[in-house]
């Protein structure tokens, strides 16, 4: 078996990749509509897709939206959870944003996830809202 491989990149450099397992996460087990999980800001973001055997398993991006670097569209197929693979994907979108020298990412996570995010170094803010009929919060985290 092959070693677990990562790459960064623009939606036209990995985006096929990225939307087999955001096809898979969001429209066929959440049953988001892609009208929804689609949108405009696949071609300005920076995505992350991880490999397994050279097939994706696992995606999330960061995008900028009013001076503000958002990650999202964090997923990881159903069989490949629990293995830290999610983790992976989140703390590389972070690493590249510090290095970009940005100081801030926020995140809006499914309230589900929230202690995912916050044992990444993510805090949360402000009151519950709702994205495609589940249950967010607002996340972030700063470069120390």
């Amino acid at each position: 078996m092959k070693d677990l491989s990562i790459k960064i990149g623009s939606f036209s450099k990995v985006g096929k990749d990225a939307q087999i397992v955001r096809d898979n996460v969001f429209c066929i087990e959440q049953e988001i509509s892609q009208d929804i999980e689609r949108d405009f800001y696949d071609d300005t973001a920076t995505h992350v897709v991880l490999y397994k055997d050279d097939a994706p398993i696992a995606t999330g991006r960061i995008v900028e939206i009013n001076n503000k670097y958002y990650i999202g569209r964090v997923a990881t197929l159903k069989e490949h959870r629990g293995n830290g693979h999610g983790s992976l994907i989140v703390r590389s979108l972070v690493d590249w944003a510090f290095q970009n020298d940005i100081t801030e990412v926020y995140l809006h996570s499914q309230k589900h996830a929230e202690g995912f995010y916050e044992k990444l170094g993510f805090q949360s803010f402000g009151e519950v809202f709702y994205e495609a009929g589940i249950e967010h919060v607002n996340m972030v985290i700063k470069k120390k």
